[in-house]
């Protein structure tokens, strides 16, 4: 099925809005002493919405084999500083959240917050690079892309 590209921003987009508000939900609810467990709960929420940006584009689910190219062709030095990267930022988060587990509604609303814009960044991030990919014809996970996205 051959869907026009403003269709497919338009479903990456409501992906993007559904995901936050359920990552930002699930962790404006108060969970002392297991913050960090939620957090890899919402990693694994943020994956899923990446496979779900990337069937949008390609009409087909991202399996592990295309997962493995596309981390191949972004090159190891990129795909570990992002790892390294988002790692970090959800170890942070998770501290912080346990922190502000500690100030009733106005926490728990940072909470929130915090989680979702940190889902929306990683979903839009990898909506560009696959709206980048499709409008130049690249075939992301399959064959090798060019070195610089942003040129």
């Amino acid at each position: 099925m051959n869907t026009s590209l403003a269709a497919k921003r338009r479903k990456a987009l409501w992906l993007i809005v559904g995901g936050a508000t359920a990552t930002g939900t699930a962790s404006s609810l108060p969970t002392p002493v297991i913050e960090i467990p939620e957090q890899l709960a919402i990693g694994a929420a943020d994956l899923a919405l990446c496979a779900g940006i990337y069937q949008i584009y390609y009409d087909r689910p991202m399996d592990t084999a295309s997962a493995t190219a596309l981390f191949a062709e972004l090159g190891l030095v990129t795909a570990a500083g992002v790892g390294a990267g988002y790692t970090g930022v959800k170890l942070t988060e998770g501290i912080l959240a346990e922190v502000l587990n500690w100030v009733p509604f106005i926490g728990w609303g940072l909470s929130a917050v915090i989680t979702g814009s940190v889902t929306a960044s990683v979903g839009c991030a990898f909506w560009y690079l696959c709206d980048v990919a499709v409008r130049e014809g690249w075939a992301l996970g399959r064959t090798s892309a060019p070195r610089s996205i942003g040129s």
